[in-house]
């Protein structure tokens, strides 16, 4: 059983701790306004997703087309016969 008197088991007190002072912890950057921050290489990676949806949305019917006229070049002319398929 732990003796009262014991110094040991008393909190410490203003004498047994260092003098120093604590420092204390930054809360970050503050910005007026709504108090948004982003740091510059997300605000980049932004941009940079935002310019390629709009380059997909201004694209998307030329390169249609011409996946189109693509697939067209391989088919077969309109006048042709049906394909004869050789017996094994």
């Amino acid at each position: 059983m732990a003796n009262p008197a014991d110094p040991q088991d008393q909190p410490p007190t203003s004498k047994d701790v260092d003098s120093e002072p604590v420092p204390k912890l930054g809360r970050g950057r503050r910005r007026r306004g709504l108090g948004f921050y982003f740091p510059p290489q997300q605000v980049i990676s932004l941009f940079a997703l935002i310019i390629g949806l709009v380059a997909v949305l201004a694209l998307r019917d030329s390169c249609a087309r011409g996946a189109g006229n693509l697939l067209k070049a391989f088919e077969p002319p309109p006048d042709a016969g049906a394909a004869v398929v050789p017996k094994p």
